[in-house]
């Protein structure tokens, strides 16, 4: 059986929203509402992201012509902070600026969160330089006892001797890790609040043309298709 359904016209179309404008209109208001509505009931979530720049700290090394010795290495701190608290701040990354500075970074939607990660790594870099001196100055004074008992057994404690002053050298000249920059800055945040208006307008006036173009296209040939 073939059905001669009549389409709507080029024509048509501006008296068919003229004459449906209420509908267009009302579907429109609709979809604004929805939009305010979602805004409010979904609110949009910022995103933080907190830094530093970690300057790693050295001592004079006299084996080295007096040239400045990284307490640690670059590589070595950036491996051991990765691995470290990848866990607890999935979002935490440091890496290489260069040979003696490191970027430590970490992403949160809670600000005090991102900040806490960068504070707990500043301050496990510190405690490390922290321990590092201590242990030199036990070295030192573990020499000074033996050298100490070998001059009072009349033996020579050259080696130590040469030992225990450059490692007073590093204690003197120990200089810690500090920190260059830090700060904490919104990197992502939520669609603002006119974009879903006009997002929720135009859904609303699409919708109502796909139903007054429906309704009309009805009305013209439904006895045709019953």
């Amino acid at each position: 059986m073939e059905n001669n359904i009549e389409e709507i016209n080029l024509p048509e179309y501006t008296k068919i929203l003229i004459k449906n404008r209420n509908i267009i209109l009302l579907c429109f208001f609709i979809g604004v509402l929805f939009s305010v509505a979602g805004i409010f009931l979904f609110p949009a979530s910022e995103s933080y992201k907190a830094e530093v720049i970690i300057k790693i700290g050295y001592f004079q090394d006299p084996m080295r012509s007096g040239n400045p010795t990284l307490i640690r290495s670059a590589t070595y701190l950036v491996s051991e902070i990765n691995s470290s608290f990848s866990q607890k701040y999935p979002s935490l990354n440091a890496f290489e600026i260069s040979a003696e500075l490191i970027r430590v970074s970490n992403s949160s939607s809670d600000k005090a969160e991102a900040e806490k990660g960068i504070f707990d790594v500043s301050s496990s870099i510190l405690d490390g330089d922290g321990s590092i001196k201590k242990n030199i100055q036990e070295e030192i004074n573990k020499l000074k006892i033996a050298v100490d008992k070998l001059r009072f057994q009349g033996q020579q404690a050259g080696e130590m001797n040469l030992r225990m002053f450059d490692l007073q050298d590093r204690l003197d000249t120990f200089t810690p890790s500090e920190i260059i920059t830090q700060s904490t800055a919104v990197v992502a945040k939520g669609t603002g609040f006119t974009f879903y208006l006009v997002l929720g307008g135009f859904s609303g006036f699409l919708a109502g043309l796909a139903i007054v173009f429906s309704k009309e296209w009805w009305n013209k040939n439904r006895k045709k298709i019953t």
